[in-house]
């Protein structure tokens, strides 16, 4: 197996981590 990056580029990733980041208070009440 060869190693590639990931599928998914970094701005994709910034806004998904950005998402949690505003589920996780929501979440963590």
């Amino acid at each position: 197996m060869t190693l590639r990056q990931p599928p998914m580029p970094r701005r994709v990733f910034e806004v998904g981590f950005r998402a949690m980041a505003r589920l996780v208070p929501v979440v963590s009440r």
